[in-house]
């Protein structure tokens, strides 16, 4: 008797299959970083909008200005930093929520750490760097990665024997390139080479104690959002694309193909439509597009630009709030980090200009342009804001 096979349960398959593209998916979920929410490529664009907007509005025009001299007008000189961009910095802060500068040796040498190298980052209680591990894959032989490099900057403290005061110590650590990550763990002591530093060369700042990123709590409300973006997509090239249905006329022989440019012809028993999709399905579609995308600004506080438009008033102020708020924390952990900056700098003799961070006032809720205008004019004279802050508040409302 031939060998039978055994029998295959097409339910208990059917539900295997289902559990794993489950687990496929959740795997896939689970791997979405701030990073690829925000360069995934979209249809709504709001993964980028939520970022871009709050960062565009407070830090579009700020610009950090260094003075140099003796104090006198004569011999003061001022410039301008270029070596790193505001509006980069804080956009790496919050789509990957931490961003580490790199210091050399002026302000003219700042550069933003790449966020992929950076494995772990650790900062005291006063903000600055305590542990930094850069840590990534190195290419080899023809452009291949062959291996993994890894140095750490760690702050050592310890109690003095001798005085019984703390001390604290800078060091590097720097590792010989393994083949693996998992090889790290396999060195001895002495495989690691370690010196001495005076500072740890870096200043950070992270959008949250936790260092998670502005978009990884809304993740779900993103994917969902550019899911029925697709199927509105889809709906609307479907009925681009739709086909020319013809009822033919009674008592005809002739093919609904030959009619060609005699369809304006058609008597009165003839008739020619566009079937059109289902409307509750489409109003469906457009219905959860509208709830995912007030779900996100009500989580991010980044009302569309359209919305706040059509409002006036206290309706408006109340609109714009939020997103002021938001961008008054970027502004806020930007001017905090390049303190950080100056005062390792002067700590360490390193380059000892004065730094200032110009920052125009966030965008005014304009409801009367000549009331505005009065009541700038009168908070000056009050000394409720300068003369700058009254110069550039007017030059926003004329759009300068």
């Amino acid at each position: 008797m031939p060998k039978r096979e055994p029998s295959i349960n097409v339910a208990e398959l059917t539900r295997l299959r289902k559990r794993m593209i489950a687990n496929q998916n959740s795997e896939w979920y689970k791997s979405l970083t701030g990073r690829i929410l925000y360069e995934m490529d979209t249809i709504n664009l709001m993964n980028k909008t939520v970022v871009d907007r709050p960062v565009n509005l407070s830090m579009g025009n700020v610009e950090i200005t260094l003075t140099s001299g003796s104090g006198k007008s004569d011999d003061e000189q001022k410039y301008t930093v270029k070596s790193i961009d505001p509006e980069t910095v804080m956009t790496d802060c919050m789509i990957d929520g931490r961003v580490v500068i790199r210091i050399q040796d002026s302000w003219d040498n700042l550069e933003i750490e790449p966020y992929d190298q950076i494995n772990t980052l650790k900062l005291d209680g006063t903000g600055y760097v305590s542990f930094l591990r850069i840590q990534y894959q190195v290419e080899l032989d023809n452009n291949k990665k062959g291996g993994w490099f890894r140095r750490d900057y760690k702050k050592l403290e310890f109690i003095n024997e001798e005085t019984g005061k703390r001390d604290i110590v800078y060091v590097r650590m720097d590792y010989p390139i393994v083949k693996h990550e998992k090889d790290f763990e396999k060195l001895d002591d002495s495989d690691i080479i370690v010196t001495e530093i005076p500072y740890i060369p870096f200043v950070a700042a992270t959008w949250n104690t936790a260092q998670k990123d502005f978009l990884i709590t809304k993740k779900r409300a993103f994917i969902e959002l550019e899911r029925v973006s697709i199927e509105i997509s889809g709906e609307n090239y479907k009925h681009s694309r739709r086909k020319l249905f013809i009822k033919a006329t009674p008592h005809t022989d002739r093919e609904v193909a030959d009619l060609g440019d005699e369809i304006n012809q058609i008597d009165k028993d003839g008739d020619a439509f566009y079937p059109d999709p289902h409307a509750a399905v489409i109003n469906g579609f457009f219905t959860e597009r509208k709830d995912q995308i007030e779900a996100i600004e009500n989580a991010t506080g980044v009302v569309a630009t359209e919305k706040i438009v059509a409002l006036s008033g206290v309706s408006r102020i109340t609109a714009m709030k939020s997103l002021i708020d938001l961008s008054q924390k970027i502004r806020n952990k930007f001017i905090g980090l390049m303190i950080l900056i100056e005062e390792l700098f002067e700590k360490h003799n390193i380059d000892k200009r004065q730094i200032t961070v110009l920052v125009p006032p966030l965008g005014m809720l304009i409801v009367d342009v000549n009331n505005q205008a009065a009541l700038l004019e009168t908070a000056k004279e009050k000394g409720y804001i300068t003369e700058y802050e009254e110069r550039e508040s007017i030059r926003q409302m004329l759009s300068l």
